[in-house]
């Protein structure tokens, strides 16, 4: 495997993705690992610069760009600093719960990102 397929080498461990905040590629994925690669089940062409709306089901997916707008709009004292529970969907389409942990970040390099982090449990 080379780290094209697997995404950032750097980024192993707890499925990982980062979302733009620009606002020409608001919600394209921006660095992606591994785990996410599996989790969702897309190789890495498949996911990077691609919009993370493909991997949730429609009823988040119709409003995820407007929850992102209002995101950036109020700032990062309005992201929820915990895990939450949401349903994601795989490459196949089967839809499964995942705990997604959300920051927004600051860099002078790419500017405002979101960092997403996500967590399966077979209990759920």
């Amino acid at each position: 495997m080379n780290g094209k397929e697997e995404g950032d080498p750097n980024l192993f461990g707890t499925p990982c993705i980062t979302i733009s905040g620009e606002i020409s590629k608001l919600g394209f994925i921006t660095q992606l690992n591994a785990s996410a690669l599996k989790l969702f089940g897309y190789t890495y062409s498949e996911m990077k610069d691609h919009n993370v709306e493909k991997l949730m089901p429609e009823m988040y997916a119709s409003n995820h760009s407007k929850i992102l707008e209002e995101a950036l709009a109020k700032g990062y004292e309005n992201i929820p600093n915990k895990e939450r529970l949401v349903f994601a969907r795989h490459k196949s389409g089967y839809i499964f719960p995942v705990r997604l942990e959300l920051r927004m970040i600051e860099s002078v390099i790419s500017g405002v990102s979101f960092v997403a982090l996500f967590k399966t449990d077979r209990k759920l």
